[in-house]
Parts: structure tokens; sequence; C-alpha cells
């Protein structure tokens, strides 16, 4: 169970506060990052993003579009590729966080350091957001 500010707001096993979280409380408090603002219909999310494929059982309607940085896969692969821009990229020993926007949507990700190493600040790059890891909160 997870209590914040006095309040029950999510019970379930432990990975899904991770992988589902009710919220963007509880998202935040298991590090979650990226969130989107937008629309679920028939297993696609509409936002600035574009449409992107969601996972079997997604909640339809207006919603929030949340998923882990150590999700984002750097390249273009299937479904639910864009172009993003990099704007920061930070070096943090086994892990580099980079700061990036696509479609005027700022979002962040985790590479290893040897992925992210090439990445110029200002540079374009192609990233995939896979299916299985997007969650969409009320």
């Amino acid at each position: 169970a997870l209590l914040l500010d006095g309040q029950l707001r999510q019970f379930a096993p432990a990975d899904i506060f991770y992988k589902r979280p009710a919220d963007a409380a509880v998202a935040r408090f298991f590090g979650g990052r990226n969130f989107v603002p937008g629309t679920s219909v028939e297993g696609m999310f509409q936002s600035a993003l574009g449409p992107l494929h969601l996972p079997e059982g997604a909640r339809p309607g207006t919603g929030t579009l949340t998923f882990r940085p150590e999700a984002v896969r750097m390249g273009q692969s299937g479904e639910n590729c864009l172009t993003a821009r990099v704007l920061e990229r930070t070096f943090l020993g086994t892990q580099t966080r980079l700061r990036l926007t696509a479609a005027g949507v700022p979002f962040e990700a985790v590479l290893s350091p040897d992925v992210a190493e090439g990445l110029a600040i200002g540079a374009e790059v192609p990233v995939t957001l896979p299916r299985n890891t997007l969650w969409v909160m009320a």
C-alpha cells in the first residue's frame, strides 16, 4: 500500500506501483518523470506527440500518458516512433539522463553512457516508445 499525504493512493503488488501507477503522484513517488495529456480511443493515445499504440486493456477517455525514462529506446523500430531533440545530457555514472522534446512535449530518457555518448545537445534523434511500457492514468 502507498499512503501519501495521509491518504491511501494505491494498493497493489509492488511491481504495479512502478509499471501501472494509479495517478501522477504515485508515478512521481516511484521515479516517474514523463507525463503527456491526451485522449485514449480504441487502443490509441492521441496527444501532441501524435497517435501512439497502447497496450491491451488501456483505459479509454481523457487522461495522462506516462512512461518511465528507462523505457525510451533510441532508434526507430516498429510503432510509436518519434523524432526528438536533445535538450540536455547529464552523466550519472552508470546511466546518462537525457532531457528531450518532441512536438513541443518535454520528456526524459535514461540510457547507458555508451549509447548516449555521441548524442549532442540540439541533435535530432529517433526514439521509440514501446507499446507495453505506456500507461494511461485518469
